[in-house]
């Protein structure tokens, strides 16, 4: 963390802070270890002392046999103050120990009184904007566009670091990065916001930086108490713990945290209150705040605004919607991208650019929205207006994403630079090497200022027009070779060449909720993954993709649908696979993924309101047995996903059946991910079932959550899977249930559900009986033994109906060793029937409570059919009868 300040800088880190962190990580084994001792103090405080003399002797006679223990407790003992000390004193974030300074007297003199409006886009390359024309795509970027009919366009500047927390206190401050500095007031005093201090009023908006003191800025700081702030920090330092700790295949569920500076995986989930600066997920939020205070004071205002877009996540629209998030490994870069960087895979990197020039355009979006706001409140031709980058960010395949190489340099340094000076009315472009340390010089120069100190940039609008002989590029390496190392710096072509036609190609979607759609694809085992699918919605193919597998674990897809194509209401989506005709020169032909209608499923619930049936809508019934497949469900964000196992039959569940507020909701397979953390030990591979589904949209935007139940299914037969104790999507008793009766009629006697469904009573096959197993003389349960034969009829679940309505079930158990018949029995040589009996017990106390003289009962099979059995002579007797039970 000493190595990486800009964590703490962008979680508004004081001194105080600082210490009380330092000491807590020190100090927090010895507390852990004494943690028990101070709990069991509070009831007594004997029983502590005891305890603690018994942890003394364990750790005396531990560090006395074992000369290792001796040896580590030597050497890291000083470490429990040493550590602290070097994090507070010897490192690049002792520098937030500094106090704030009490008062602040200008730094000079401010002639000019125009209102200043600036704003920094994160990640915006200009590649992205422009057409093979070298203009900005009017199509595309209509608001940008029309902004720059406006204004002066400076085609070639470029940004001078590849960080955020680097490159913005470059363009506030119009020097290059001479040293590992915070991007905070104390390392840059002379700074935009400094300079204006006194003379303009500030309306500053950071996301990651801090360079604007809080005496100046703090009314837009919101209020918050520092418990807060430590909590939100210790969140996300605990997440960079569990990322480093925790072996590689335990990492999978956690959010990254090397994308952002704050808020790790807490997409959209920041309450009232909280500082939102730095989750990408609150960017409307962010820019509704920044729109408002514009126009709020009439002159000499400085609107600031560091907007986190287009940087990740990916999960805005051109309209401004948003289709996210997604699983986990979705939430920053789609599949192709890890580890800082693109796989050696075309299509994958082309689908990244995808989501990222949709995501342009929704910066787009903003840009129309604050020229709209401008004009609104008088200031678009007052004002002094800028609209600047940081960085950009590469899509070159088996290439760095953030990381300057001589390909991926004029993705990430050319950024777009628009100037509207006061009054201006006409478009101007500019070809000059520029650089982003201009604009202070630029902003200074326009409003009459004197700058004390001197700056490495100078004004794009001064008398000096001479060339830039090169670009000049600066990597921070900040704790990598020690505090105060001189930068490297690079010396770039004074002309970075474009890469335009590559983004304007890979552009084949447009946007909308929810305009991503992803899957896996399976094949049979005999057939080969087929290579691309399509997607069509409501009747008509939206997207044509490319299957890929990364990871080499099952071929998966990803499209992007446009916002046209979806309607009010439901919206019918179908994948298609393309398969080859098998004729040179033929078109591939389309087969549906569909083998039918999708099921969709009703719980049944028995006499006490507990779920016992599930009834397909192909008019299947399936038992729901508890315990019969063990799993359990997790939760992580919006994601849902759980394992599960035939305990039965030891292999794995086939579906999971998802149900929201009573409603079916989703059936997802059980994919067999393999346990990687085993096969590294050297247990071989093993494989776990597993499923997962993102909550849809429509149930996370409710006020109220929905309450959540998934059944697993194997055979013919569900379980409802556990959950964790935290799990917040508890079902409440969804409105949503159906009934089932016993309805006869000439043609036979039937099952009807409440949904119109009916399910027909198979006859008593020759091979199923029944009889009574107590030898009692008022026996407390009614023994059922079943025989099943080599018909496949395996016995599931006995149906108990009361006065016509179902009651209860109960679970069937196979019994006893199989009996072979004789071949005349089975039906020829090759089908010698082997008959194996089966069990069930009912307490008699239940069937008595059930308000019915004579229950009527059925067996219930797995291959779905439904046979009723003869009813038991000892249920024959009258309601009334007493017993002996």
């Amino acid at each position: 963390m000493g190595r990486h300040p800009a964590f703490l800088v962008a979680h508004r880190v004081e001194s105080g802070d600082l210490v009380l962190l330092a000491l807590g990580l020190g100090l927090g084994v010895p507390m852990l270890l004494a943690l028990p001792a101070l709990l069991v103090g509070s009831v007594s405080l004997l029983a502590a002392g005891a305890l603690t003399a018994a942890e003394v002797l364990v750790a005396a006679g531990i560090y006395w046999r074992h000369a290792a223990a001796r040896s580590f407790a030597t050497a890291l003992s000083p470490a429990l103050l040493l550590i602290p000390a070097l994090f507070l004193f010897h490192s690049p974030a002792s520098k937030l120990l500094q106090p704030p300074p009490q008062q602040f007297e200008p730094f000079t003199t401010v002639a000019g009184r125009s209102p200043v409006v600036l704003v920094i886009f994160d990640a915006l390359s200009l590649f992205a904007l422009v057409d093979p024309s070298d203009q900005i795509d009017p199509e595309r970027y209509p608001h940008l566009a029309a902004f720059a009919e406006d204004a002066t366009w400076f085609r070639n500047a470029s940004s001078v670091a590849e960080k955020t927390d680097i490159a913005v206190p470059a363009i506030l401050t119009g020097r290059y990065p001479e040293r590992a500095r915070l991007a905070t007031f104390s390392e840059h005093r002379q700074n935009l916001f400094t300079l204006l201090a006194g003379h303009y009023q500030l309306e500053v908006d950071e996301s990651v930086t801090h360079l604007c003191p809080k005496l100046l800025c703090e009314e837009l700081e919101l209020p918050q108490p520092r418990l807060q702030r430590m909590s939100g920090l210790a969140r996300d330092l605990g997440l960079v713990y569990l990322r480093h700790l925790l072996p590689e295949p335990l990492r999978g569920p956690l959010p990254p945290v090397d994308q952002d500076w704050k808020g790790f995986g807490q997409l959209g989930e920041a309450r009232d209150g909280e500082d939102r600066r730095g989750l990408v997920a609150d960017t409307g939020w962010l820019f509704d705040r920044f729109l408002e205070r514009i126009g709020l004071r009439e002159e000499r205002v400085l609107h600031f605004l560091h907007a986190p877009v287009p940087h990740p996540p990916w999960k805005y629209l051109p309209s401004g919607r948003s289709y996210g998030p997604f699983p986990d490994e979705e939430i920053y870069y789609p599949a192709g991208h890890a580890k800082g960087g693109w796989l050696d895979d075309p299509w994958l990197v082309a689908q990244g650019l995808q989501r990222y020039l949709l995501q342009v355009g929704y910066v787009d979006h903003l840009v129309g929205r604050l020229m709209a706001r401008l004009r609104e409140t008088g200031l678009y031709d007052e004002a002094l207006i800028v609209v600047v980058a940081d960085h950009g960010e590469s899509f070159v395949p088996g290439s760095s994403s953030r990381l300057s190489t001589p390909t991926t340099r004029s993705d990430i340094l050319n950024v777009p630079m628009l100037i509207k000076r006061p009054g201006q009315r006409s478009a101007e472009v500019v070809d000059r090497n520029v650089e982003t340390i201009d604009l202070l010089p630029t902003i200074a120069d326009q409003l009459g200022i004197d700058l004390l100190e001197p700056v490495d940039g100078r004004s794009l609008f001064g008398s000096d027009k001479s060339e830039r002989a090169h670009k000049l590029l600066f990597r921070v390496p900040i704790g990598e070779e020690g505090q105060g190392t001189p930068n490297r710096r690079f010396e770039l072509p004074a002309q970075l060449p474009g890469r335009v036609e590559s983004a304007r190609r890979a552009l084949v979607a447009g946007p909308f909720i929810p305009a991503r759609v992803m899957g896996e694809v399976r094949a049979r085992e005999s057939d080969p993954a087929p290579a691309s699918v399509a997607v069509a919605l409501n009747g008509r193919i939206e997207a044509t993709v490319h299957t890929f597998d990364p990871e080499g674990s099952g071929a998966r897809f990803a499209a992007m649908l446009p916002e046209s194509a979806f309607r009010q209401g439901a919206n019918e989506l179908e994948i298609l696979i393309l398969e080859d005709a098998g004729e040179a020169g033929s078109e591939p032909i389309l087969v549906s993924t569909r083998a039918g209608p999708h099921d969709f499923y009703q719980i049944i619930t028995d006499r006490e309101g507990g779920a016992a049936l599930l009834l397909s809508s192909t008019g299947r019934l399936l038992p729901i047995l508890p315990g019969a497949i063990r799993g359990l469900l997790v939760e992580n964000g919006l994601v849902l996903g759980g394992e599960a196992r035939d305990l039965q039959r030891g292999d794995s569940a086939e579906t999971a059946l998802v149900f929201a507020d009573g409603r079916f909701l989703s059936e997802l397979p059980f994919v067999a991910a393999e346990a990687r953390d085993e096969a590294e030990a050297g247990s071989g591979t093993t494989q776990r079932p597993r499923f997962r589904i993102l909550i849809p949209y429509e149930h996370r935007a409710r006020a109220e959550p929905p309450g959540l139940r998934v059944f697993a299914l194997s055979r013919g037969r569900a379980s409802e899977l556990e959950y964790r104790s935290d799990f917040r999507w508890r079902d409440r008793g969804g409105p949503a249930k159906t009934t089932l009766r016993l309805e006869q009629d000439r043609e036979g006697t039937w099952l009807a559900a409440s949904t119109g469904a009916r399910i027909a009573l198979e006859p008593e096959p020759t091979r199923v009986s029944e009889s009574t197993a107590d030898g009692a003389a008022a026996p407390k349960y009614l023994s059922l033994d079943i025989l099943s034969g080599a018909d496949g009829a395996t016995p599931l679940a006995l149906l108990v109906f009361a006065d016509g309505r179902f009651a209860l079930t109960r679970a069937v158990q196979r019994s006893g060793v199989p009996q072979v018949g004789t071949e005349e029995d089975a039906g020829g040589p090759d089908t010698a029937a082997a008959s194996y009996h089966y069990a069930v017990s009912i307490p008699k106390t239940l069937l008595q409570r059930l308000d019915s003289p004579r229950p009527r009962f059925a067996i219930l099979s797995e291959d779905g059919k439904v046979r009723e059995i003869a009813q038991p002579a000892a249920q024959s007797r009258p309601r009334h009868e007493s017993s002996k039970d």
